[in-house]
């Protein structure tokens, strides 16, 4: 069912709130402030962090440099990102470890050191151990929060984290 309703001084068409079919109507919908929703959605990144099992993308190692410019969207290059910014922003990656050590306070620290080819893999060290961790000795929930901190962090970082 249809009626008019004055919007902004403008007199338009739209649906009655129980009629679902047509969802929002944003996408064809030419207005200014649609017109800025859609490009701002648009823009957005989707980041999915679901994956934490043992081949997981998280368990992967990810080359320092080319894979360290930006976090990819499914976490795949989490070691090279943290190594990057520990290199270029050590202040930023000290807020990364203690928000981490706010949520699972047994967590130390990251070890990140190249291995072959300058690839590295994620590493951890436990407060009261002296053995470094593969990253699925953590929790899917800790892994999902890490991955969450780095990139929330990761926008304080240099000038080559811009999202």
């Amino acid at each position: 069912m249809y009626f008019l309703k004055k919007f902004y001084g403008i007199t338009k068409t739209i649906l009655e709130y129980n009629d679902y079919s047509k969802e929002a109507g944003i996408k064809y919908n030419e207005y200014p402030r649609a017109t800025y929703i859609k490009e701002y959605i648009t823009a957005l990144r989707k980041y999915h962090f679901h994956d934490t099992g043992d081949k997981s993308p998280f368990n992967q190692s990810s080359k320092i440099g080319k894979d360290s410019i930006e976090l990819y969207d499914k976490g795949e290059n989490l070691a090279a990102f943290l190594y990057q910014i520990k290199q270029e922003n050590p202040k930023v990656f000290y807020r990364i470890i203690k928000t981490i050590q706010s949520v699972i306070p047994h967590f130390l620290d990251f070890v990140l050191v190249p291995i072959e080819k300058n690839n590295i893999v994620l590493y951890w060290k436990d407060k009261y151990s002296n053995y470094n961790y593969d990253i699925t000795d953590f929790s899917d929930g800790s892994i999902r929060f890490i991955a969450l901190t780095v990139l929330f962090f990761a926008t304080q970082s240099t000038k080559n984290y811009h999202y």
